[in-house]
């Protein structure tokens, strides 16, 4: 080996410490939820419902809202948890979790 294929040698392994370590660091961020505040006209639009239903779902309590005096806010990442938290799973999930449940069952029993 040359001096100067041990020089590159050296400095690749570096750059792949390098790299490693970003990756490292760059793994364990986690940004913060955009906490961006929506009017209700904008939360009708998102969700596809109309206004006075919203409102029906606030006095409720079914959908998450805060409220300063008279004026509610909603924030743009909780109104699609609140989405999503409403996903009705497929049959093929449904059929799933019965095999997986019956086999814990089974698993139990022997």
């Amino acid at each position: 080996m040359t001096f100067q294929s041990v020089e590159f040698d050296e400095r690749l392994n570096s750059i792949e410490n390098l790299l490693r370590e970003l990756n490292t660091r760059l793994s364990q961020f986690q940004p913060e939820p955009r906490r961006i505040p929506v009017s209700i006209d904008q939360v009708s639009e998102l969700t596809n419902l109309a206004k006075p239903t919203l409102y029906g779902l606030v006095s409720a309590r079914k959908i998450p809202f805060s409220k300063k005096g008279k004026k509610l806010y909603f924030f743009e990442d909780e109104i699609i948890d609140w989405i999503r938290q409403g996903k009705r799973k497929t049959l093929a999930e449904i059929d799933a979790e019965a095999d997986a449940h019956l086999e814990r069952l089974r698993a139990r029993k022997s």
